[in-house]
Parts: structure tokens; C-alpha cells; sequence
């Protein structure tokens, strides 16, 4: 019995012996090799709806919250751009996608909008719109921004902190549509319809 009370006070005192006869006990499976944070492609048409009245699994939230009904993307770096991927595919082409985007705090030449067909964070289509009342279509690829449909000032673009507009993108096959507030403002035939993801995007 003393040799018992012995050894386990050994063990209890010794940090080093301790940890190491944790580990001999059997223990639950290893961690996973990576996160399973994109999901396939839909099959198919799939209807989304979501008014952020709390956290769900749909947007990434590793550099966004949802707070009073809003998916709020937030960037203090100048010229610099961010987003928020949405999860519930990473092979998308074809799409209808409508967002109501409310200008909160910033510059009047920042830019925010539909972020699309990405392949990677600096391979993507935007269609965006400025506080200031302008918008535009845009490619960016190997950091480099291109304008596809060149900044234009339209006065149905609501202005200034806390308007709130809405854009639409449609996507199908080489042609693209963009509407505000319900109006159509462009379309585009792109020459290279690619599958990517489907993020919201910001720009200062």
C-alpha cells in the first residue's frame, strides 16, 4: 500500500511523467487533416434567403460579423480590398444574386459589391458601386484591376452614409447582368465564364 501511495504521488508531483502516461491512455481519433469549410457545388438550382437575424454557416465570419441583420464587412487598411465568402459552394458559375449594400462609415471612393467567379483572392469579377454614386463591372487578376465596364455616375445610385442600395448580379454562361435598385445598368459577355466562388467584396 506505501508503494502505491508512492508511485502515485510520483506521478502526481511529476508534470513530465504525468503528461506522458496521459498520452498512453487510450484517447479519441486524431484531429482532422484540414477544416471541411467548402462544401461542394450545388446540385442543381438552389434558392437562398438569408436576413442575418443571427450567426449561421452559410458566410465565412473569419474577417466579418452579423450583427443587427447585417452581414458587416469592415476594412481599415487604405487601397486595400477584402470580402466575405459565402460557404455553400466553391464551383459556381451561373447565378442570380441580389444584396441590399448599406454604405456605414468611410471614403467616398470606396467601392462594395457582388464578388464573383473567384478563383483565388486576386482572380475575381466584381460589380460594385461608390458612395459616391458610381458604378462599375471590373476584372482583377494577379493583383491587377481592370475595368470591364468602366466607372459610370448613375443618379439612381442612392448616395452618401446610410444609403442603401440594392445590386443584382445575373450570371449565365458568357453573359452578365447588373442591376441597382432594380434597374438594369449593364451587361457584359465574358469571355472566360468560369466556375469560383461567391463572395461579397470591399474596396478602399
Amino acid at each position: 500500500a506505501c508503494v502505491g501511495v508512492a508511485l502515485i504521488a510520483l506521478v502526481l508531483l511529476t508534470p513530465g511523467l504525468r503528461s506522458r502516461l496521459l498520452f498512453l491512455s487510450p484517447i479519441a481519433a486524431p484531429p482532422p487533416e484540414a477544416p471541411q469549410k467548402y462544401a461542394g457545388p450545388p446540385a442543381g438550382a438552389v434558392a437562398i434567403t438569408d436576413d442575418f437575424g443571427g450567426a449561421g454557416g452559410r458566410w465565412d465570419r473569419s474577417q466579418t460579423s452579423v450583427a443587427g441583420g447585417a452581414y458587416e464587412l469592415v476594412l481599415e487598411l487604405d487601397n486595400f480590398d477584402s470580402y466575405g465568402l459565402f460557404l455553400g459552394g466553391d464551383g459556381i458559375r451561373d447565378f442570380d444574386l441580389s444584396a441590399d449594400a448599406t454604405f456605414v462609415a468611410g471614403p467616398p471612393d470606396a467601392e462594395f459589391g457582388i464578388r464573383f467567379r473567384q478563383s483565388a483572392p486576386d482572380e475575381h469579377l466584381i460589380f460594385s458601386i461608390s458612395p459616391s454614386g458610381f458604378y462599375r463591372l471590373a476584372r482583377v487578376s494577379d493583383k491587377s484591376y481592370t475595368s470591364l465596364v468602366p466607372w459610370t455616375r448613375d443618379r439612381r445610385i442612392r448616395t452618401g452614409v446610410g444609403a442603401t442600395n440594392r445590386l443584382r448580379v445575373v450570371a449565365d454562361g458568357p453573359a452578365i447582368t447588373g442591376y441597382i435598385n432594380g434597374e438594369q445598368v449593364l451587361t457584359y459577355s465574358d469571355e472566360q465564364p468560369q466556375a469560383g466562388q461567391l463572395t461579397l467584396g470591399l474596396v478602399t
